[in-house]
């Protein structure tokens, strides 16, 4: 039912929404190599939900303001609309509005044009309001029965026909006494607006100042804590410009508040000078820290991680470091962009990911490792980790070099050097990675042979099958999840490897595989355990050791559906088509195997063995005298 659909997307939901219950057992999966396959692939999980929603029971989604939406918004619709084709008995109806005068230049003009696999959605244009329409709002909000000789000609030529301006001039001449006037009215909400506003309380003024900077729904303790206010005169402020209509309730299970229309906001936020935001933006960045420093304590979860970020950032982007109170802040504001960062990077949005980052190393002090050596060492590992894939590979080894020189022990320095193996792999220099992997496995304890021969292969690779014998496949596709760091570590390493020894080093491969079995084997089911049990499977077919292979190839396509196992799908097919399926399995299968790995490559991006399994694809149908036409238009 509905939960066994949720459990089936919460995987990848939980990244972006991490209060998500989940079962035991159901963890996030692990981020892939690519940013942009990684983004998609949550994206995908959450259209897909949404969809597969509608089947339990029929419901609406309203997306106000689109012409606010920022890229991932847009995104996420965007998915909503390509895959609704699939979504047959789906009873699930998205609405959304925006500004038609405000869609040049903006993320949601990307929405509304048709995209090569996604319709252009129905777009419905409300018109401006007619004469007969604002006299009948206006005798509406009057209480009239007969209005004033011309009063809504001349308010629906005013405001344009536009309902929230007939609303505002409506409000502003009534304040003003002026509503029976002859005089002719200037169109200008925002101008409106602000005489309203300078007409309220000090108290009323301050938490419409509040709400604009906030520029989001605030909680009634909020706005009583950043405006100064006792309790009582909050509630009497709130009540007044709610019922003055310049201030709305928001429903939910907390007490919250937002202005009553944008328009207000971008009129009261414009109003105030940078002298006057920047303490609001600082007051709000720091009660939204101090909820998540309280939410944690009470051991649940924190909501609000990235408005208070956003608040910190625009006073640090107008005044710098030097606007925070002092060194204590400076490094509590950049644990927050850390785990901002590690928030928004388990999504794949890797870019915004290393902005976070480097705002955070720009507020340590100099000698950080010194004076807060976790926070500058999880830093450093968080940016070598998320550069690489952004093809920013010289920064990365800069962090990878700094992780190496600073930190304390060979564990800390670990992710630096796995860092440094990829960084090389991706430049084609594969002896360093090499080189580098067989450095940091030796001062982790497992000395890796440089140059190993066929006589050390054969022994490692039966010591593994000697270990598995007594073990059941329930045992061995079980294992308990590692617990060991050294081990962790070392499994990370060695499976970074891989692919610069496959290329340079073939006979280091099975050596590289055989170790990871027997480090997982020892000490639990590690990070790749999956695509580890089906390269152990090539490992003995390339010794001839094919019965015994079988199995392990069935271990690997039993957990290829788990979490550990997703982000390898690729090189898991390309195994299995190119080197163990054909030795148990007709030709055909391997073909298939090869062919659904290259779609899998293609969708996650990952060129490089997207192209490996389309070459094994060709090859099996070479082999097999079938046509290539498919093969050859994909190619």
């Amino acid at each position: 039912g509905a939960h066994s659909l949720l459990n089936a997307h919460a995987p990848e939901m939980v990244k972006l929404v991490p209060s998500l219950p989940l079962d035991a057992g159901v963890v996030p999966t692990p981020p892939l190599d690519n940013a942009d396959a990684e983004r998609r692939r949550v994206l995908e999980a959450i259209a897909a939900f949404l969809l597969s929603l509608g089947r339990f029971v029929p419901y609406v989604a309203y997306v106000n303001d689109l012409q606010w939406a920022r890229d991932g918004t847009i995104d996420a619709l965007s998915y909503l609309l390509a895959m609704r084709s699939d979504a047959t008995g789906s009873k699930f109806c998205l609405l959304g509005s925006y500004r038609i005068d405000d869609v040049a230049g903006r993320p949601v003009a990307r929405l509304i044009q048709p995209g090569p696999e996604r319709p252009a959605p129905r777009i419905e244009e409300l018109e401006a309001l007619r004469v007969d329409d604002v006299a009948g709002l206006v005798r509406s909000m009057l209480g009239l029965a007969e209005l004033p000789e011309g009063l809504a000609a001349r308010v629906a030529e005013a405001s344009e026909g536009l309902p929230f301006f007939v609303e505002e001039i409506l409000r502003d001449l009534l304040e003003e006494g002026r509503l029976f006037t002859d005089e002719t009215l200037r169109i200008d909400a925002a101008a409106s607006f602000l005489k309203r506003a300078a007409r309220v309380s000090k108290d009323e003024r301050r938490l419409l100042d509040i709400l604009a900077v906030s520029g989001r729904p605030v909680d009634s303790n909020v706005l009583e804590e950043v405006g100064g206010l006792p309790k009582q005169a909050a509630r009497e402020a709130l009540q007044i410009l709610g019922e003055k209509q310049m201030v709305v309730a928001i429903p939910g299970e907390r007490e919250r508040y937002n202005l009553a229309h944008d328009r207000m906001r971008e009129a009261l936020y414009a109003s105030l000078a940078a002298e006057a935001q920047t303490p609001l933006h600082l007051a709000l960045g720091r009660r939204l820290a101090g909820a998540r420093t309280a939410a944690v304590a009470a051991g649940g979860r924190w909501e609000t991680l990235f408005e208070a970020v956003g608040h910190f950032g625009q006073v640090l982007d107008l005044h710098g470091p030097e606007a925070l109170l002092d060194e204590a802040e400076r490094t509590a504001v950049a644990r927050l962009h850390l785990e901002a960062a590690v928030t928004t990077n388990a999504t794949g949005g890797f870019s915004i990911g290393v902005s976070y980052l480097e705002r955070a190393r720009s507020l340590l002090p100099e000698d950080a490792y010194e004076r807060e050596y976790e926070l500058a060492l999880a830093i450093d590992h968080a940016l070598a980790a998320t550069l690489i894939p952004l093809g920013r590979v010289d920064e990365a080894l800069a962090a990878s070099d700094r992780i190496v020189e600073k930190a304390k022990s060979v564990l800390d320095e670990s992710p630096g050097w796995e860092a440094r193996i990829l960084a090389y792999a991706a430049l084609n220099e594969y002896p360093k990675a090499i080189a580098a992997g067989i450095e940091i496995c030796g001062r982790l304890g497992l000395s890796l042979p440089p140059d190993p021969n066929r006589l050390q292969i054969v022994f490692l690779l039966g010591r593994v099958l000697l270990k598995v014998r007594g073990m059941t496949d329930e045992a061995l596709a079980t294992l308990p999840e590692i617990q060991d760091t050294r081990a962790t570590r070392l499994i990370r390493i060695m499976s970074s490897m891989t692919a610069p020894a496959y290329v340079s080093r073939p006979y280091l491969w099975p050596i590289l595989i055989g170790n990871c079995l027997t480090l997982m084997l020892r000490h639990g089911r590690g990070p790749t355990h999956a695509l580890l049990f089906t390269w152990f499977a090539t490992a003995l077919n390339a010794v001839g050791v094919y019965g015994a292979s079988v199995r392990f190839a069935r271990l690997g396509t039993r957990l290829m559906g788990a979490p550990d196992g997703a982000a390898f799908l690729p090189k898991l097919y390309h195994a299995m088509g190119q080197f163990v399926s054909h030795w148990r399995e007709p030709m055909a299968r391997s073909a298939e195997w090869c062919r659904n790995g290259y779609v899998l490559g293609r969708r996650v991006e990952d060129a490089e063995f997207a192209g490996y399994c389309h070459m094994g694809w060709a090859k099996a149908r070479l082999e097999l005298g079938d046509p290539l036409a498919e093969a050859r238009t994909t190619a």
